[in-house]
């Protein structure tokens, strides 16, 4: 059964899905769910209890615990506490990808995102969205760019805050990631034909967004259609 009103976004890391993706959905009138963020929150929330990328009877406990939720203006909840801007930061970063390759953490989250895609008018982005939680979405989308590309962005993104970048650490660090989300075992990051494919390398924001909207829409008008 196709989920008609279910748009996803799907690519590697750097490539702007959150912010596209974000007004991807509000243009739609949809509501936005940001999976990566919620990936970096259970890596944010193990770091911080010193608990190792591996399964393990403790990462049951803090995932049967955890309390995560989506606030008013993006703002990112966990047991309580804001760590909107903590998930950003570099070592988070560096680390999300190993625990979100856990079966046990994906288990949690993939339930969670098809919970809130039952309900319809949503957008979600991710590594998996079109194919692993929602293969039956009305519209599904690949969105990527070059390695060095997302690099340069991201490397604009943390100069423009202020810190200290070493641009070839960043660039591996980018195709590291690239590389261990595209080999998990469980659910890994790769390109269907089923989906649309952007490449944004060579396009600004605002022309992804407009290429981003026409394929939504002529997608959800054609599931609605049928």
């Amino acid at each position: 059964m196709t989920l008609l009103e279910v748009v996803t976004i799907d690519g590697p890391a750097g490539a702007g899905k959150s912010t596209v993706a974000r007004r991807v959905a509000e243009k739609l009138n949809f509501r936005f769910l940001d999976t990566g963020a919620m990936y970096r929150a259970v890596t944010w929330a193990a770091l911080e209890g010193g608990l190792e990328a591996s399964e393990s009877k403790n990462l049951d406990q803090l995932l049967c615990d955890l309390d995560l939720s989506f606030e008013a203006g993006g703002r990112l909840m966990v047991n309580g506490q804001d760590v909107t801007s903590a998930i950003r930061e570099r070592h988070v970063t560096a680390q999300v990808s190993a625990y979100a390759a856990l079966p046990s953490v994906r288990k949690l989250m993939s339930r969670a995102q098809r919970t809130m895609g039952e309900v319809g008018a949503l957008v979600c982005e991710g590594r998996d969205m079109g194919t692993f939680v929602f293969p039956d979405a009305a519209v599904r989308i690949y969105l990527d760019a070059s390695a060095q590309v997302r690099a340069e962005r991201r490397a604009k993104e943390l100069r423009d805050k202020g810190e200290d970048v070493d641009f070839d650490a960043l660039l591996n660090e980018i195709k590291a990631r690239d590389a261990a989300d595209s080999s998990r075992a469980v659910a890994p990051l790769k390109r269907v034909p089923e989906q649309h494919y952007v490449d944004s390398s060579d396009m600004s924001r605002d022309d992804v967004i407009a290429n981003l909207l026409a394929i939504a829409a002529k997608g959800l008008d054609g599931a609605a259609r049928s």
